[in-house]
């Protein structure tokens, strides 16, 4: 167990999400999206992202999954890509075409293995992380690890409903069967709870957890159908008041020629 390195909040990713440029946003939305290890995240292929982002949008989908099978231990898994990843990922790629890539000196004592998506290594991946802790202001516990945010996903898949079979096949950790009838069984499965779990748990959008947002609004639209309630009743009281002081000549008049009356009324 990694007793040592910080343990992410959704409060800590979201304000990081928030400071980072478009680099660091496409990096943090495709970690979280998939909950993959950084390896794995660095290794994907460019055409092979972009191939998904076009058929996500011909196909006007918000989230696209796809097969994929963890290449340390040969687990399959589901790979998801969420409206936060389809959406800076194709940013990032277009922001990445305006330069070139740095040329590095070959050292065979320094494997960089660079990404083809953001041309870093797993060292620089873990730094970009802590830099955008620093700059968040983030009050760390420990040390600020990429392989947190895999720990966060699992945590937050599992805090949304999803059970241990779900969990581990989205992240790629063993699972006892894996014949393809129980694994499509699976992908059924998380297709159709994943979007709500990304509502309530998995977006870096918002400072506001999407339930407790929910609510808040909830209790304002009531507060302000209060007010308004309210604000009708008093229009209500004014209007009364308008028509009784319209109608105090009328009652003086009224109320003299009774009293006139009454000494007519007493002399005869």
């Amino acid at each position: 167990m990694d007793l040592t390195s910080h343990t992410f909040t959704s409060g800590d990713l979201q304000k990081m999400f928030e400071v980072a440029d478009i680099k660091g946003k496409a990096l943090l939305a495709l970690a979280t999206s998939l909950g993959w290890e950084v390896s794995a995240v660095l290794g994907l292929k460019r055409t092979f992202l972009e191939s998904m982002i076009e058929k996500s949008k011909a196909e006007n989908q918000q989230f696209y999954y796809f097969l994929s099978q963890r290449e340390k231990t040969g687990a399959p898994r589901l790979g998801v890509l969420n409206p936060l990843a389809l959406e800076w990922l194709p940013k990032w790629f277009i922001e990445m075409d305006r330069y070139q890539k740095r040329n590095r000196k070959k050292n065979p004592k320094r494997n960089y293995g660079n990404s083809e998506i953001f041309d870093i290594n797993e060292l620089s991946a873990n730094r970009i992380v802590q830099r955008l802790a620093r700059r968040a202001h983030i009050v760390t516990t420990g040390r600020v690890h990429f392989h947190k945010i895999r720990a966060w996903v699992m945590s937050n898949l599992s805090r949304a409903g999803f059970n241990e079979f779900q969990v581990k096949f989205c992240v790629g950790k063993a699972i006892p069967l894996t014949d393809m009838t129980y694994l499509e069984t699976l992908k059924e499965q998380i297709e159709e709870r994943y979007p709500q779990a990304y509502t309530d748990y998995l977006s870096l959008q918002s400072t506001v957890p999407a339930k407790q947002f929910l609510k808040m609004s909830k209790e304002t639209e009531s507060m302000k159908q209060q007010l308004e309630q309210k604000d009708l009743e008093v229009q209500d009281l004014k209007t009364r008041m308008q028509k009784l002081e319209l109608s105090k000549p009328a009652l003086e008049t009224l109320l003299k020629r009774l009293e006139e009356l009454e000494k007519q009324v007493k002399n005869n």
